[in-house]
Order: structure tokens, then sequence, then C-alpha cells
């Protein structure tokens, strides 16, 4: 599965992101382009302070793999992509496509243009699904589940579209109100 910068960015926010990545029981990839971007994270103490995210750790523990465009057919899709996506996104479509691998981004447009090439047969999913795969898999209970979704959108000002497959799940445990 290709994370894009967002969804990995949401998942490292969430304090349980090496749990929640085992538990997709899956090779985990990130492009370059989007492992480069700078990534800063809310203090949770602070929600002006903005802490450096490392990397390093997850691709150290063979958690997240950091991938490269390779060859004709996905630089060709990244040029298609990039035409109307940020290179991050486009790389990560592009890779996702061309190997065929899933997809996670929270990104609306990429998730447009990246559904106009598939029709299904390539999944397509979101932080909430990845979340909610997490505590079904390790069975988590509804505490531990609300103080994470807690710490995503406190640490990195996410909460989902309501047109997210798992945006009611969601919003049952933290509703609106209480963010």
């Amino acid at each position: 599965m290709v994370l894009d910068a967002c969804v990995l960015l949401n998942l490292i926010a969430s304090d349980r992101a090496s749990e929640i990545f085992l538990a997709q029981q899956r090779r985990l990839l990130v492009g370059e382009r989007a492992a480069k971007e700078s990534f800063y994270l809310r203090s949770a103490d602070d929600p002006i302070e903005r802490l450096p995210v490392e990397l390093s750790a997850l691709v150290d523990a063979s958690i997240l793999e950091i991938v490269s465009i390779d060859g004709e057919n996905e630089t060709d899709m990244f040029i298609e992509f990039a035409a109307s996506l940020d290179d991050g996104e486009a790389e990560s479509l592009a890779v996702a496509h061309v190997r065929g691998y899933s997809i996670a981004t929270d990104d609306r447009k990429a998730r447009r243009v990246f559904s106009a090439y598939h029709s299904g047969e390539i999944e397509l999913l979101s932080t909430p699904e990845l979340v909610h795969r997490w505590t079904e898999h390790c069975s988590i209970d509804e505490g531990e589940i609300r103080k994470t979704l807690e710490s995503i959108h406190r640490k990195a000002n996410y909460y989902p579209s309501p047109t997210d497959p798992c945006s009611i799940w969601w919003n049952g445990i933290l509703p609106l109100n209480a963010r």
C-alpha cells in the first residue's frame, strides 16, 4: 500500500503509527518526494509549537519503505498526474497505479483523479479507514480509539470529510462538538 504525505502525517500524529501500520498486514510505501516534504505536527501541549517528524525509526524498523519513481511507465504516469496534483501526490498515485498497489490519501482531488483511472480494482483508502482497520484487527477499546482520534485531530488538525466511508464511525467516537 502506498501512503501519501497527508495520511502518513495523520497516522504519525496518532501516537500509534507503528501499531496502525502493522495492523494493515501489508507492505507500506511512501514516495521519496512525500518523504522529503517538511513534516511538522502541532505539539500536544502547545498548538502553536510545531514539532518536526522523523521517519527514520519507521524505516529502520522495516515498517515503512521509501520508494522512488522507477521506470518509464511510472515516470509517464507521474507526469500525467503532476499536471493536476502536487508532486508528492502525483508520485504516490503513479507508484500505486503502475505497481497495482492500494493507495491511502485524504486529498479529495487526488482521490477523484485516481478514481478516474480505476473503477475499484485498486483499493483507495483514507486515514479513517486505516485507523478503523487497526481498531478492528487489534480489538482496541473505545477509550483508546477516542484518545487516538483526538491526537490526530489535535496534532495534525485533521478530521474526515463527510464523504469518507468511515466518517460516521469517526464522528460517532469523536463528535464535531468535542473537537
